[in-house]
């Protein structure tokens, strides 16, 4: 989890507009814990929306001071532009944790696998 988002750090400092980490964030939460099903209605061709609710863990971290602090101030100034955008720390480790298993799961990770790999052997 802190190499997820030590790399979301570093890629929020190499782009600092507060409103593409914003968008970014945006696009990593369209369901809120949710996930939105089509079921096809019996004897019928339309399809009906449901959700069903995600199972959730509780996931425990600790990181140091400064990194969190980091993650403040980057939330700090997408305030300035977006009052009341509702993330916060804990938000954001859920989000890219999602992003990242989700991902693994479709295949699209091999890339970051290598890299989490390789930086854990150093």
């Amino acid at each position: 989890m802190n190499l997820l988002y030590h790399d979301f750090l570093r890629y929020a400092q190499k782009n600092p507009d507060p409103q593409y980490i914003f968008q970014l964030l945006t696009s990593l939460d369209p369901s809120h814990g949710n996930k939105i099903h089509l079921q096809k209605k019996p004897n019928s061709s339309t399809f009906q929306r449901t959700e069903k609710q995600i199972q959730q863990q509780t996931l425990y971290i600790t990181m140091r001071k400064k990194y969190a602090l980091r993650g403040e101030v980057l939330l700090a100034d997408m305030e300035e532009i977006f009052p009341n955008h509702g993330f916060t720390l804990e938000k954001i480790f859920r989000l890219l944790y999602c992003d990242f298993i989700e991902k693994l799961k479709k295949g699209e990770n091999n890339k970051s696998i290598k890299n989490i790999l390789k930086l854990l052997e150093d």
